[in-house]
């Protein structure tokens, strides 16, 4: 994903397929960087029933470059990165 515009786009997709869906933060981690920015490091329990029957159940690791920004009430999330952490993905 490049963009909001992608995001969005991503998160209707998938949550058409989803029968029901929710998830657990598990860690979080903050690190101040330059230049006002900060990192944060967190991973999410994601569990998901998917329509055709599909279960998953699975720990991503999530990182965010993150900075303020004057006329925002909410941080602006630079870069957004997200892995699978076990490959071996539950599935029934």
């Amino acid at each position: 994903m490049r963009s909001w515009n992608d995001y969005v786009e991503w998160h209707q997709w998938i949550h058409n397929l989803l029968e029901s869906d929710d998830h657990d933060i598990e860690k979080i981690n903050v690190e101040f960087l330059v230049n006002g920015k900060y990192q944060v490091a967190f991973d999410v329990r994601w569990r998901g029933l998917f329509k055709d029957g599909t279960y998953l159940d699975n720990t991503i690791r999530q990182v965010w470059i993150m900075r303020e920004e004057e006329g925002k009430q909410l941080p602006v999330i630079e870069k957004y990165i997200a892995k699978v952490n076990d490959p071996m993905v539950i599935a029934n």
